[in-house]
């Protein structure tokens, strides 16, 4: 062993220990494996033929045994470098024994969420070079990531559909339900990409839970991932402790598998020492076994599992429980008298959710304080009333031309400078952060070129935080209850430069679904502002069990004896009516949300043809967005009226608007300049017909068209009804658009019939 501990330990941290390593080779050429196996691999010629495989094939069930490591036969000794194996329940051993079998490992960390952990491994990370330490600050490290390691998957999340009553010969991606699901040689394709993964790494074997741990609509996981980066993200955003081994028991729990596809030896070299296999990333969910699978991405939105636990797989564990997972924001509102409302607001990505939630209020005496910024999990209480509850226990933060935080979202600014892990942000000359697209700092004393790891301007970077709850200056107390909190409103936000007013309320819920259902929004998160989607309330890539029953489970929710929360609908983005700062929309990307179907019967396709994000391909936005409401910290002016309205109270006065919504009469614009409220509440006739139109064409095409479906269409078919009489059209007679030209209409009826 070498004289320096230091060296060693970071040896064991890796899975190369020193005993078993020549240089950066493995004993044995063919299949990397020490000394065992070197006989019997010699000459081999594939896989299957390895001794170790099929001694492994032999033994349907692996026996173990765990001392200070899982021997498990036909494979060896697996050491564990850290951890007490003891406090393991009996489910959980097999589960990591099972995961060994398949992914190889070189040795095994149990880890325990201590301060001592996460300080250990930031010091080893840090003189690797994967985190860099920023001086001007307080316990702050920043990485970057390679320009394909992107935050979203969303092109490659799949279901595995292998369940009874399933048609095995279909190998055709099914495209019908929000995530695509995969049967047959793809499923085997994903699975078998898996194996091997991890070998020459160190195993880490996480136990968290989402919730309060031990609460009662609290959910247990254990998570096996091979980045110490991950470690610490899920440190900070899931409660990781070893009090999870007793919450869960004997009982059940999500099982979570990351690797980021390197295998040792890798014999490529890694940008900021960054390891991952973007070309091949996908996330996979089994929901039979409420397993998650994340191959190839090292971003933490990916890594960690955090989407697919509190959302996708949480969705199917909510229905169990009688409960159901949002992509939500929970935030309470406070008048200068103290009184106090909740509310949820959900939205697609880029709609706004992190702004309400980290908001510094302008108006004296009025105060928004965040409980959760991206997670909701709601359910009905005996009392009558919706609780939402927070999953996690962090936030994150995601920001891409932005100007400066400081002055723009002061409560962000100061929680970045404590204690977090940044994300593609780096230091300019005199200490302070730098991003890309910002330009209020001055940029660095001597230019890098776009591959340098001291800019965070290369291609596609997005900068991102990751923050611990109690770093939150405004952080609600009951942010940690295991009960949740009391929505009163329930916000439904939409990313729209045109066509949306900036704030209205729906009269009921029925309509107010209705309308939130039907809305289209842009596409992206401050980065793509070109395309026009169809994601309803922001969970088309979350629900794993298809639109229908989600809907469903919406309008199921209205009943007598509970006390329904008042739907708001807010678009913080609507820009004026003309102007270039408003995007041109694509006519065929505004009806298409899904991505082209692969044929797995095909020879020539492969499950990792498809894109890894429809927006990879979207134009860059421009720096300058000119919208008509100024945001921010402004934006409790209406949420102002929202609580007014909830309340009851005479000084949230509204006026009738032309879809049977209630906009306000007035803010309070005190200390505003150049806002004009009536342009931020202007009719738009033309832009609600085209709307309306393509809403019903969409849920008229679905597969099953449902009963939940018709109410939308109906409220749609109604609003339209109104949308031609303000426009002074009569049954029977041709609009202004169709009258221009009666070739478009026949072009734009062959497009529907292909």
């Amino acid at each position: 062993l070498s004289s320096s501990p230091f060296h060693t330990l970071s040896l064991l941290l890796h899975g190369r220990h020193p005993s078993t390593m020549k240089g950066d080779e493995t004993d044995c050429s063919y299949c990397n494996y020490p000394r065992t196996c070197k006989s019997a691999c010699e000459g081999k010629q594939s896989i299957s033929s390895c001794k170790r495989d099929s001694d492994l094939k032999n033994a349907p069930t692996p026996l173990y045994r765990v001392d200070t490591c899982f021997d498990i036969a036909s494979i060896g000794k697996v050491p564990i470098l850290r951890g007490d194996h003891n406090l393991l329940p009996q489910k959980v051993k097999d589960f990591i024994v099972e995961e060994i079998t398949v992914l190889r490992p070189a040795s095994v960390v149990i880890c325990t969420g201590t301060v001592f952990e996460e300080e250990h491994i930031k010091e080893l990370l840090a003189k690797e070079g994967r985190l860099q330490r920023l001086q001007k600050f307080e316990n702050v490290y920043t990485a970057h990531a390679v320009a394909a390691d992107h935050v979203t998957l969303e092109g490659r999340i799949f279901v595995d559909c292998h369940t009874e009553g399933v048609a095995k010969e279909c190998d055709v991606i099914h495209e019908n339900l929000g995530i695509p699901s995969v049967r047959k040689r793809a499923r085997d394709e994903l699975y078998s990409t898996l194996t091997n993964s991890m070998r020459g790494r160190t195993m880490f074997v996480i136990p968290y839970s989402a919730g309060p741990i031990g609460g009662r609509y609290s959910v247990n996981a254990v998570q096996l991932t091979d980045c110490p980066y991950t470690v610490l993200t899920t440190r900070m955003l899931s409660r990781v402790s070893s009090a999870v081994w007793d919450a869960i028991g004997s009982g059940d729990f999500i099982r979570c598998v990351h690797t980021v596809g390197a295998p040792r030896p890798v014999l490529s070299s890694s940008l900021y020492m960054w390891p991952s296999n973007c070309a091949q990333a996908f996330v996979l969910l089994n929901m039979k076994n409420k397993k998650i699978f994340s191959y190839g991405s090292a971003h933490f939105a990916n890594a960690i599992c955090r989407s697919s636990m509190c959302l996708r797989v949480g969705s199917v564990v909510g229905r169990e429980m009688g409960w159901h997972a949002e992509s939500a924001a929970i935030i309470a509102i406070s008048d200068p008298s103290g009184e106090e409302m909740f509310a949820c607001v959900q939205g697609s990505l880029g709609s706004g959710k992190n702004t309400l939630a980290m908001l510094q209020s302008t108006l004296p005496g009025w105060k928004v304080r965040p409980i959760s910024s991206t997670f909701a999990w709601l359910r009905w209480h005996t009392d009558g009333k919706l609780y939402a509850m927070s999953p996690e226990n962090g936030f994150c933060l995601q920001w891409s031309y932005r100007e400066n935080m400081k002055d723009k979202q002061p409560i962000e600014a100061a929680a970045i400078r404590k204690r977090s892990l940044l994300l593609n942000v780096s230091e300019n000359a005199s200490g302070e952060l730098h991003w890309v697209g910002r330009d209020d700092l001055p940029h660095f004393d001597e230019p890098s070129s776009p591959s340098s790891p001291s800019s965070p301007h290369f291609p596609r970077a997005k900068s991102c935080a990751v923050i611990s709850a109690s770093d939150i200056e405004s952080l609600h107390p009951a942010w940690d209850s295991p009960m949740g909190v009391p929505i009163s409103a329930y916000i439904f936000l939409t990313n729209r430069p045109t066509t949306i007013p900036v704030l209205q309320e729906s009269p009921n819920w029925k309509d107010g679904l209705s309308l939130a259902l039907g809305m289209r929004t842009i596409r992206g998160t401050g980065i793509d502002h070109e395309q026009l989607i169809f994601n309803p309330l922001g969970m088309s890539t979350y629900y794993p069990f298809g639109l229908n029953d989600y809907v469903k489970q919406w309008f199921d929710m209205e009943k007598e004896s509970r006390k329904m929360p008042k739907i708001f609908h807010l678009n913080l983005f609507r820009r004026p009516s003309s102007g270039s700062s408003t995007p041109t929309l694509s006519p065929a990307a505004s009806v298409s949300t899904s991505n082209t179907s692969i044929d797995a019967k095909s020879d020539k396709s492969s499950i990792f043809d498809r894109p890894i994000s429809p927006t990879m391909e979207n134009k860059v936005a421009p720096k300058d967005f000119t919208t008509v409401w100024p945001g921010f910290g402004d934006n409790i002016r209406l949420l102002a009226w929202i609580h007014g309205r909830t309340l009851g109270k005479e000084s949230a006065v509204g006026k009738p608007f032309t879809l049977g919504t209630v906009v306000p009469a007035s803010v309070n614009l005190e200390g505003l300049k150049d806002v004009d409220w009536e342009t931020c509440i202007e009719y738009d006739g033309k832009g609600w017909k085209s709307e309306t139109r393509e809403a019903i064409k969409k849920y008229k095409s679905m597969p099953l068209y449902e009963a939940e479906h018709k109410i939308i269409v109906e409220f749609l078919e109604t609003k339209r009804g109104n949308v031609k009489e303000s426009l002074g059209e009569k049954k029977g007679e041709m609009s202004a658009e169709q009258s221009r030209s009666k070739e478009p209409i026949k072009e734009e009826k062959k497009e529907e019939k292909e």
